[in-house]
């Protein structure tokens, strides 16, 4: 996930002018060839990453490749991202009318729907956090989903369960506007994907978003300041 979302265009380290031609050419490279999952020495994966090994940070490049759910807390977390300047949100109104009006509802679908671990965020799930938002006064819902057909049905399952339900799902044209939507929505209702865990994390809007306390039935997720536990 990390490779995805710091690309060029979405974040960028600020000592990026610090780096040599050659260097900067492989550390933009090395996403695709994904040098964090193999090289020795350099390489920090899921595999041999924790916080307390010293000798990560005394090298001068370092290739991430990894989810990194573990061994972090938000502080230690919050501390290290301080680096990253982002970079400003482009969105155009008609989406910035959807983030200040809307709750925003991200459902992950796809590859989750068949792995029993990851298939979290059920009927029950969101049927909860639409009735604590709609508790809060807030009665418009859009949805975001990289599996249009699974959002669907998920749409009109709401739909039964709640009368005159204004719920509807978002024409989003990329992945990045999808990403920008729900980091600039004020209250967002979220799946246990890292891809919408990093849009609450770098969110510069959020008054409260909704989450699951796991990534999966084995993995805790990581609670960030103003989300609340649905459960």
């Amino acid at each position: 996930m990390l490779n995805y979302i710091l690309k060029s265009d979405w974040l960028y380290y600020d000592n990026s002018s610090k780096i040599n031609l050659i260097t900067r050419f492989i550390a933009r490279s090395s996403a695709g060839l994904r040098f964090g999952s193999y090289a020795p020495y350099i390489g920090i994966n899921d595999r041999n990453f924790y916080l307390n090994n010293s000798n990560f940070f005394n090298k001068k490049i370092l290739f991430f490749d990894g989810y990194f759910i573990h061994n972090w807390n938000y502080e230690k977390i919050n501390e290290l991202f301080s680096q990253l300047k982002l970079r400003p949100i482009s969105l155009n109104r008609e989406h910035m009318k959807i983030c200040n009006e809307n709750v925003i509802i991200h459902i992950r679908g796809g590859d989750f729907l068949k792995i029993k671990n990851l298939n979290i965020c059920d009927n029950y799930y969101y049927k909860k956090a639409i009735q604590y938002a709609i508790s809060r006064g807030f009665n418009t819902f859009k949805v975001i989903s990289e599996d249009r057909k699974y959002g669907k049905e998920i749409i009109k399952e709401m739909k039964k369960y709640f009368i005159d339900l204004k719920i509807s799902m978002i024409e989003s044209n990329s992945i990045k506007n999808d990403f920008n939507i729900i980091r600039s929505s004020k209250l967002a209702i979220i799946s246990n994907s890292t891809f919408s865990w990093w849009a609450s994390f770098l969110s510069n809007s959020k008054k409260e978003f909704l989450v699951p306390s796991n990534f999966s039935l084995k993995d805790k997720r990581i609670i960030l300041p103003n989300e609340t536990v649905i459960f």
